[in-house]
């Protein structure tokens, strides 16, 4: 009798291979504007990433606990953005280096750091692609990405992580498209005349992790970050940047859509809803 053939299933599909195909099927959508340009805009980083009014925002503090960082910590932040996380990390006495292509992101950063009188905060100024890990120095105890998984190459990524971490990785990625994506899906055919793709989300993200020998944790996390506009012209302004079309015909068809889909609130306009995010961590040291 012959042997059983093994799981065809598990045979067939390399998950990075998924990965890879879902973030180049993104990025040859019609008119889409790839994350890389969309972030170089100064008025685009400002706009969706204002400076915090006073102390940590509930989110940044409750994810920051979550990982259970000590103060003193070795960390990398990868794709730090406006420094949400390295910010609050360097100010309770962490050793942190942050990753971050983006110069408008990076003087975003430094103004936060500024505000809240911090200093010490290394920056390299490459992609996470681009990082070479003998600049890096000695392991980090915690090497972290949150929503900064742009790489079409993923397990080469993943591997660099491991190799630069003594402790423990944490990867913060979308487990459901989240709710502008969603308006995004739905306004893409109308404005453009073809289809939105959202990229790969954290369950192709797992299959990976698992394809190369690393069983991490995964936790579910719901999220509800609303989005607020002063007025129904700046929701349409947003997404028409978000389109990447300064069409007047199509601002009008956005503007039409949002008036379905926002909520009026406290003389402004408000997109409610909420979706899952997907925490993965495990531990890279020996």
């Amino acid at each position: 009798m012959d042997n059983p053939s093994p799981d065809p299933y598990a045979e067939t599909i390399d998950w990075a291979s998924v990965w890879r195909n879902r973030m180049e099927r993104q990025n040859a959508v019609k008119n889409y504007c790839r994350k890389e340009g969309f972030w170089a805009s100064p008025e685009t980083v400002r706009r969706y990433f204002p400076l915090p009014r006073g102390g940590i925002p509930q989110h940044i503090g409750k994810k920051r606990a979550g990982m259970g960082i000590p103060e003193g910590a070795r960390v990398l932040d990868i794709g730090a953005g406006s420094g949400s996380l390295a910010v609050p990390l360097a100010k309770r006495g962490c050793a942190v280096t942050v990753v971050e292509p983006s110069a408008a992101m990076r003087d975003l950063m430094a103004g936060y750091a500024a505000k809240e009188q911090v200093t010490g905060i290394r920056v390299i100024p490459k992609t996470w692609e681009e990082t070479d890990p003998d600049e890096l120095g000695e392991p980090f105890d915690l090497v972290i990405a949150s929503h900064s998984l742009s790489m079409p190459e993923i397990r080469p990524a993943i591997e660099k992580m491991t190799g630069v971490c003594r402790g423990s990785v944490y990867l913060y990625w979308f487990l459901t498209p989240p709710v502008w994506a969603r308006v995004l899906a739905e306004l893409w055919p109308k404005v453009h005349g073809a289809k939105y793709y959202f990229g790969p989300t954290a369950d192709v993200l797992y299959q990976v992790l698992l394809q190369m020998g690393i069983f991490a944790n995964l936790a579910p996390e719901e999220q509800a970050h609303p989005q607020e506009f002063a007025s129904l012209g700046d929701a349409t302004e947003d997404f028409a940047r978000r389109m990447n079309t300064t069409d007047p015909g199509a601002k009008r068809i956005i503007t039409g859509h949002l008036r379905t889909r926002l909520t009026l609130m406290n003389g402004g306009y408000t997109l409610r809803g909420t979706w899952q995010q997907a925490k993965i961590w495990w531990n890279a040291g020996p």
